[in-house]
């Protein structure tokens, strides 16, 4: 078991740093195609045969650079969760304590790495059996 949470969490630190560059690569490519010059002929195209007038085109192209920005800032900012969360599963692999593993755990939750999850819950486990001691009946003598 103590394998498998080095394994898993290791996994997990990498998948996060690589999820961690895609969400940078996704918040620049939104951030910078949140423009007038690259929606306005998008919406044009999708208003065709409706009749909407420029205002209209125009409300909507202000509401999609909104959106679009919006969408990079959440990348961004899901980015460096995940590289928190990769650095805590590459620290926690060889030695972590219970909030090191629990921090990992809601992390992982809120940053989708579900393959550190199971490397924390692994770790606990492993840190629970580590405090408890020997089982009683290993300390009778036959």
């Amino acid at each position: 078991m103590r394998k498998a949470k080095e394994i898993l969490l290791l996994l997990g630190g990498i998948f996060g740093f690589i999820g961690a560059g895609m969400m940078v690569v996704l918040g620049i490519i939104y951030f910078a195609g949140a423009t007038p010059e690259t929606i306005r002929p998008l919406i044009e195209e999708m208003a065709g045969g409706s009749g909407a007038s420029a205002s209209d085109i125009d409300k909507i192209v202000e509401i999609m650079i909104i959106v679009f920005r919006a969408l990079a800032v959440v990348f961004l900012i899901d980015a460096v969760g995940a590289i928190i969360t990769a650095v805590l599963c590459i620290k926690g692999k060889d030695k972590g304590s219970k909030g090191l593993y629990i921090g990992i755990i809601i992390l992982s939750v809120l940053f989708l790495g579900f393959i550190s999850i199971v490397g924390a819950i692994f770790g606990l486990i492993l840190l629970k059996k580590d405090n408890q001691g020997p089982a009683i009946d290993q300390n009778i003598e036959y």
